[in-house]
């Protein structure tokens, strides 16, 4: 109806603010969609000059809504039970901060595509939008946390919208959204009888999209522990990097408030790190010598995900744009444990050693073998191979300058490296409200050509199978070529062992943090000497 309309103007905030009239009284979910900042009506948003802001006292203001008036609608949408979903596609500045407050405060999506191409883009945009439509939703929703008695909830770890210090209001609460509570000690009201457990209750009372008014309840009890070694041993990992992640953001938000810059911030994160192992130290291991390094068996693995923090775009350092950073907070904020793990630290495979039986169902079991990823970095890489990367929200396929002919012909169904272009991949793929299944021979439908190659099927294998784990959500697919593509750039960027995104490397962040352990463990033994 309107496909030869074109207008200039942008009244997205007088379109919500008639949807949240519309659903009021009955709640619901917004799908929107926009492709500049607000220049008509009310909220209307005015471009900032970001590379005037960056690393000064004001560099906050490119994470704040401009306009209170943003504020307001996101608050009014929540209290009645209304999630936005936005979809932004912009090719210049959007001003994200502003307009993604409403999906923030609300439940909703937020999704982000710059330089969006139709012909291109579109099978993306429609997985998106299917998944959005047929995924569980709650609506109008109210979240309680309750606790033993020593026990409360200190704060809630997102941008939802927060009435009552234990109480979230909520328009959305999808099967894709994840929410987490800090629970801080209180007096001495935990009895320290390990027999006896601590109880905690999280409440949410929403309605479903027949209307009918329930509450869903999930209760856990814990044994409690007088020794620290405990807490330690017994930590769950992907839940603690999971909280990290997301208490870092808060942290970033709330530091850019007080105006601090980005390499502030960072610092400040990196030195909590260092905190936590000390405390490991002083409590758990303080017969070693401060010079030696030990970490926790549970949290081995933190100097890997923390420096991956730092190098997400929402913290990172370097030119990126404040929409960039805006949408990467929402990611962090919003998304569950598996999928905010594999965006810290992306899947990746040696596509030229996959064996024969890899990325085809198991003939007992059904299930897809999976191949053994390898470590995010270009020390375990050779420039004759080939490498699949996924991180959730894109998918690369890196090809080395020296790649084997072969493996050009099974992929691509030519052997010449230079005459690959945007005009080789096609974009097949099957309309995103059908199933799409795995199988053992013929075609899975992708963004690689068709080919009745062994490895073709593979990897479109291994591709289809990240999406259903995304229940269904097409990632963008890129091809990289060595020193030819920009996207290598991008892969390269997301090797988060290396060097790169203004930050260390891991092995020279385990070296920082070792450093500052011993420093912070030496001084207190200097001190109580």
């Amino acid at each position: 109806m309107f496909a030869h309309v074109v207008s200039p103007s942008s009244a997205l905030c007088a379109g919500l603010q008639g949807s949240l009239a519309s659903l009021s009284r009955t709640g619901g979910q917004v799908i929107a969609f926009t492709a500049s900042h607000p220049n008509f009506g009310p909220g209307i948003l005015t471009p900032r000059s970001e590379g005037d802001l960056y690393g000064t006292p004001q560099e906050h203001k490119l994470w704040e809504p401009q306009e209170v008036v943003w504020k307001d609608l996101a608050e009014e949408c929540a209290e009645s039970g209304v999630g936005v979903n936005l979809w932004v596609f912009p090719d210049r500045w959007a001003d994200v901060g502003s307009i993604g407050s409403v999906c923030n405060t609300t439940g909703g999506d937020l999704h982000f595509h710059p330089r969006f191409q139709p012909d291109r883009d579109i099978h993306i945009v429609q997985s998106e939008i299917a998944r959005t439509l047929r995924r569980t939703t709650a609506y109008n929703c109210s979240v309680r946390t309750r606790c033993s008695n020593g026990l409360h909830v200190s704060s809630y770890i997102s941008l939802l919208h927060q009435p009552t210090a234990d109480t979230l209001t909520v328009g959305t609460i999808s099967a894709d959204l994840a929410i987490g509570a800090k629970l801080e000690h209180v007096g001495n009201g935990i009895n320290d009888d390990q027999r006896k457990s601590v109880h905690i209750q999280a409440a949410v009372l929403y309605t479903t999209v027949e209307g009918e008014r329930r509450v869903r309840v999930c209760n856990v009890g814990v044994r409690p522990s007088s020794m620290a070694g405990n807490v330690f041993r017994w930590a769950d990992q992907d839940t603690g990097r999971l909280t990290k992640a997301r208490v870092s953001a808060l942290i970033a938000a709330a530091l850019t408030m007080s105006r601090k810059i980005l390499p502030e911030i960072r610092e400040d994160l990196a030195q909590r790190f260092v905190d936590l192992l000390v405390g490991y130290r002083k409590n758990c291991a303080a017969s070693t010598a401060p010079s030696q390094l030990i970490l926790p068996e549970s949290y081995k693995l933190l100097p890997v995900f923390g420096g991956a923090i730092l190098k997400t775009q929402a913290l990172k350092g370097g030119p990126v744009s404040s929409d960039t950073r805006a949408t990467s907070r929402h990611r962090i904020l919003s998304s569950g444990v598996s999928s905010l793990m594999l965006y810290l630290y992306p899947r990746t495979v040696a596509v030229h050693d996959l064996r024969s039986s890899i990325a085809f169902p198991d003939p007992r079991t059904g299930r897809l073998s999976l191949p053994a990823p390898m470590p995010n970095s270009y020390l375990w890489m050779e420039p004759d191979g080939a490498y699949l990367m996924d991180n959730g929200f894109v998918t690369i396929l890196w090809l080395g300058s020296s790649v084997s002919p072969q493996i050009l012909l099974d992929l691509f169904g030519t052997d010449d490296l230079a005459a690959l272009g945007p005009g080789i991949v096609r974009y097949d793929f099957l309309p995103p409200l059908l199933t799409v299944t795995l199988i053992k021979t013929g075609y899975v439908q992708s963004r690689l050509p068709i080919l009745e190659t062994q490895l073709s099927i593979q990897v479109r294998n291994l591709i289809t199978h990240e999406e259903t784990q995304r229940g269904g959500r097409v990632a963008p697919f890129l091809v990289a070529r060595q020193n030819m593509d920009g996207s290598e750039l991008e892969f390269g960027n997301m090797l988060v062992e290396d060097e790169n995104n203004d930050m260390m490397s891991y092995v020279d962040f385990l070296c920082h943090l070792h450093r500052q352990i011993s420093d912070k463990l030496t001084a207190a033994q200097q001190t109580w000497w």
